[in-house]
């Protein structure tokens, strides 16, 4: 593939610093001992994102990046382990990674000096520019053990137009540190992003051959068009179904921008293709 220069003007623009939002600093945790059994708990330390991609809600649902302080995120975690004795928490931050040293780092090495013995998940899709040496150590010393990263595409245009957040060499330079801190390649969940307005099953197919190649796992999702997304337009445009008012269409599930160059057999020989390798 031809290597293709991001413009810096679509590299994401970050805010200078996260607002610490008194709202996110509390020590009423959700109540989820009121629940007759669980094994495990949901954490948020920030809320909003600070990137800019094109098919993602975040920047709808709220306009802004507020972050907790780490110490309170700690307690929280201290909480819940010695408290309830629960062993697996997941993180449902939308950008957990942005800015670490100011942020999971100091979480991570708070995790550790108090000996905290907990297993964690981070189901959302991780920033890939986050991961260097030192944080995918962490990472693995304090047990994270469900990774996913937020690749989408090896299509560098396509990287481009849905926001610019990551580009290949960030991406293989991610899953090297994160294979060198002990990581094996299975564990290293990649989400790759099918069903965009346009798309065809090839390109899809070249980024999970890009994934595997580079010794991680790949795991489809499915675009879903979501209202005031800058990318809802042109899925509007391509869909043959009615997605402006319908709401039921915007499901993922039914590949609501399939179209002759990404049909359904399409998308099932791609994920048949990851099941037998």
């Amino acid at each position: 593939m031809t290597h293709v220069d991001i413009p810096k003007s679509v590299i994401p623009n970050l805010h200078p610093i996260a607002t610490l939002n008194s709202e996110l600093r509390t020590h009423d945790y959700p109540t989820f001992d009121l629940y007759p059994q669980f094994d495990f708990v949901c954490i948020t330390t920030s809320r909003g994102c600070p990137l800019r991609c094109t098919y993602c809600a975040s920047q709808v649902l709220y306009d802004g990046f507020d972050r907790r302080d780490p110490e309170d995120v700690v307690k929280e975690i201290e909480y819940w382990v010695t408290r309830h004795k629960i062993e697996n928490i997941a993180f449902y931050d939308d950008a957990l990674l942005i800015r670490p040293l100011n942020h999971i780092v100091l979480i991570l090495k708070g995790i550790i000096e108090k000996g905290i013995q907990c297993n964690f998940h981070v189901p959302n899709g991780l920033h890939i520019r986050g991961i260097d040496e030192e944080l995918a150590c962490l990472l693995y010393q304090t047990g994270f053990k469900t990774l996913r990263l937020g690749f989408e595409t090896s299509h560098e245009t396509t990287q481009i137009e849905t926001g610019g957040k990551v580009g290949n060499e960030e991406f293989v330079d991610a899953v090297r540190h994160l294979r060198r801190a002990g990581y094996s390649g299975d564990e290293i969940g990649v989400y790759v992003m099918v069903g965009l307005p346009g798309q065809r099953a090839e390109e899809a197919r070249a980024s999970i051959a890009y994934v595997q190649e580079n010794g991680a796992r790949p795991i489809l999702v499915e675009y879903s068009p979501i209202p005031h997304t800058p990318l809802f337009e042109r899925a509007r445009q391509t869909s043959q179904f009615d997605l402006e008012n319908e709401p039921l269409y915007h499901n993922n599930s039914i590949l609501p921008c399939q179209w002759e160059g990404f049909t359904m057999a399409d998308y099932r020989r791609l994920k048949e293709g990851i099941r037998r390798r």
